[in-house]
This record gives structure tokens, sequence and C-alpha cells, in this order.
């Protein structure tokens, strides 16, 4: 969710600071009567006893209670706060009693390693956010970005391909800092981009593993939303596992799979930013909300850092980042329900396999697939060399083969035999040839 806009959001005309609070000019309540001093009474042998015995139990009591409290001490000092240490260059956040909170600590790790990243276009763009821009002097759209590493002055940031997208021109905040950036590189599919600065003195921030994520985690998004830098906002890990084929307005689609949902607020500007998790450790990159308002609705997604460091280790190292391939292309089929094989690619895994036009895949690996993007999810939740069972029906007759998914960079032109397009093929036609049926964007977001 980039955003277009001015390099330094202002506050909303009309917004004013509250008044002061001074103190009540009220004098306080006093007792203006005292109460009579009661007659003692005789002591009653028997109210001694049940004192003593109610003071018995309440002893019982407060020593079990005690002992409950302290087997859970672990979980009650993650409440009570948290102070921020630094040992050999690495910054630990280490719960304890005095005044400071959790998400405090957090924030003081991790601030200073999340980027406010500004793109500048040549050509005119429009945003609802910050009008028109027709020239190169002002930010066309801005989001967020994370430090990983550096090779001596050298830092890399990643951040969402979106956000980059069309640049001519990056810079990056950090702080009170400002720098010329370099688009490394980026991998529409996967969402992701790498730029580079030169600087001395930032701290890259640590990754976590986001295979180890629980749903109900604390975690903290950073980022730039509607240009407000560096803002943090918190909650849980919502979900896990989430599933999304989304298209661009360049027209290019986007694959996301094992997504993490978070009710953390995430806005346009976060695009980019970091999700990390209570130890300060990054577990994903802040990408996309499902909202009707364009704005946070306590739905937000991010890349699970697993993937973020994978591809962004590739792109660093100049290597390609390819995904799994099939080698088809796809339309909705009705009759009989699935998705149907509009075309199949020469020298693929579809073609190996013995898949034709006019076969409707019913099932992969045992799962039900629906509509075009249910076959993208899950050939995009394997790895080249990957096997896959596909369940298909041909005939009226269902048969079940296994295909060993290929590399995206071999880009075939031919048809296989039996795999060429036919005209008025039920669905909605080809997708022109990328083997996933990527045109199709049911969400709309």
């Amino acid at each position: 969710m980039n955003q277009s806009g001015s390099d330094r959001p202002v506050p909303p005309e009309g917004a004013q600071s509250a008044p002061p609070v001074t103190p009540s000019s009220t004098p306080p309540v006093t007792n203006q009567s005292a109460p009579k001093a009661k007659q003692a009474k005789p002591k009653d042998s028997k109210g001694g006893l049940r004192s003593f015995l109610y003071g018995l139990l309440g002893g019982v009591v407060s020593f079990a209670l005690v002992l409950c409290l302290g087997s859970f001490t672990p979980v009650l000092d993650a409440f009570k706060g948290a102070t921020v240490t630094s040992s050999n260059g690495n910054v630990v956040i280490s719960p304890d009693e005095d005044d400071v909170t959790l998400a405090e600590a957090v924030a003081a790790k991790c601030l200073g390693s999340v980027a406010t990243i500004y793109v500048y276009s040549d050509s005119g763009t429009s945003n609802p956010f910050f009008g028109t821009s027709s020239s190169s002097s002002q930010p066309s759209s801005l989001g967020s970005g994370v430090v990983i590493s550096n090779q001596g002055d050298t830092y890399y940031i990643v951040t969402n391909s979106h956000v980059v997208n069309g640049a001519s021109r990056v810079t990056v905040t950090i702080g009170d800092a400002s720098y010329e950036a370099q688009v490394i590189g980026q991998d529409e599919k996967s969402d992701l981009a790498v730029v580079s600065i030169k600087a001395t003195g930032l701290v890259p921030m640590e990754w976590g593993d986001s295979a180890d994520l629980s749903v109900g985690e604390w975690v903290m998004a950073i980022g730039a939303p509607y240009g407000y830098e560096q803002t943090v906002t918190t909650g849980i890990v919502s979900a896990m596992y989430r599933s999304d084929v989304l298209q661009s307005g360049t027209g290019s689609s986007s694959v996301y799979t094992d997504m993490i949902q978070t009710d953390a607020a995430i806005n346009p500007g976060n695009s980019g930013g970091a999700l990390v998790n209570d130890r300060g450790e990054l577990i994903g990159i802040n990408t996309y909300i499902s909202s009707t308002s364009q704005s946070s609705a306590g739905l937000g997604f991010a890349i699970p850092s697993n993937t973020v460091k994978r591809v962004a280790e590739q792109i660093i190292a100049g290597q390609p980042v390819t995904h799994a391939f099939l080698g088809i292309t796809m339309a909705a089929s009705t009759d009989p329900a699935g998705v149907a094989v509009t075309s199949v690619y020469k020298d693929t895994a579809a073609a190996a396999a013995g898949l034709r036009t006019g076969d409707v895949i019913t099932k992969i690996d045992g799962e039900a697939m629906a509509s075009p993007n249910d076959v993208s999810i899950a050939v995009s939740s394997k790895n080249a060399g990957d096997t896959i069972q596909i369940t298909y029906v041909r005939n009226g007759q269902e048969t079940t083969t296994t295909a060993t998914l290929g590399a995206d960079d071999m880009n075939p032109s031919e048809y296989a035999d039996g795999g060429a397009p036919v005209q008025n093929n039920s669905g909605n036609g080809g997708n022109g040839g990328n083997g996933f049926g990527f045109n199709f964007n049911p969400f709309g977001r």
C-alpha cells in the first residue's frame, strides 16, 4: 500500500490541542461530623476462635496464591515491562519490573531500522492522497522499508515491489537523516524488492523465524502510514497461512502464500514496513489490507520473514528469483466444477504429466480447486522440483497424475501436443500465457 503525498504530513485543518488540565477549585470533601465513639463490648470467646480460623484460612490461601503465581512468573513479567540492553552489538529485550512497557522497549530497539521510502516518477501520477505530481522534483508515492543487512557502508533495505514500481528516483529517510537510494532488484510475483543506500552507523534488524509463530502472539507494526514516519501500532497474530492472488495497477499479479494476518493497524504507507515480535525480531513485511474503506479495518497481512529472507538474499546476490511453474493457462469451470485448462505449454510440468486443453482440474494434493487462484496458490506454495498430485476430469472420467514442477524462468512459447488453446473453451479464457491464471482478481484490493 504505497501512498502518494508530500514529504511531511501536517495535522488536519481545524485540529486543536486539548485544553490544559488544571486542578479543580472545588475544596476537598471533609468529614464534617465525626461519629461518636461506640461503647466497647465484652469479648466473645467464640468470636475469637472464629477470627483465628478465618486468619488461618486466609494465610493458607495467600500461600497457595504465591505458589501459583510464582509458576506463572514468565507470563506476568511480559506485562510488567521490559528494558533494552546491548551485548556484542546485539540488542536484547529483557522483561523486568522497571517502568518500561514491552511496546516501549521493542520500539526503542526497532525504530532505527525502519525506513520511509519516497518514490519519484518522471511520468505524471495522480493519487487521492497527494494529488498530481508531474515532475521528479516531488515524490509521487511513498512506502516503508526495513534495514536487513550491510556490506561496509552499503546498507540493504527490503520493501514491497509495488512500493518502488516505476520509480525514476528513490530517497530513504531513517530518523532525521535522508539518503539517495538505488533499486537493487525486485520480484513482482512475491511483491518484494531491495534498495540500497550509503550510510554509517545503522543497525540491521534481527531476523525472526516466522515458522515459529502462533496465533495470538503479540506483534508490533512499524512504518509510515499516510506519511507519518516511524509510527508503531500493536496487536496480535490473528491467523496464519492466509493466501491471495492480487493484481497491481501495472497489470502484474502477485501470489501471496502463507501470509500472516494481524489486527495491528496497517494503512496506506505501511507497505514494506516491519512486523516484529516481542523480542524485536522481524517476522514479516506488512504488505496489504482487506478493507472497503482503503484504511485499517483490523485485517492486515504480512509476508512471512522466512520468505522475505530467501527472496531478499537472492536479489542482493544478483540471482534470479524463481518460482514453481506448472505450464498452463486456466479459466473457471462450472461443468464440471473446477479449473479448466485452456492451454498447455511444451516441455513443462503440465505437458509431462499428460494434461491437455479441455481438462478440468478438480484437486491438487487432495485439496479442491474452485478457481484459477486456487491453482496459482497451490503451485506457488511449492518450489521448483517439488511434485504435486493433480486430479482432473477428461470426457467425464476422473484421473490423478503426478507433476514435477519446473521453474518460471523457462519462458515457453510453444504449445504441447493437445495443448493448443481452443476458441470458446469453457470459462473465461486464458491469461496470456503466464502459466498460472493471474489475470483473475476477485478480491478488488
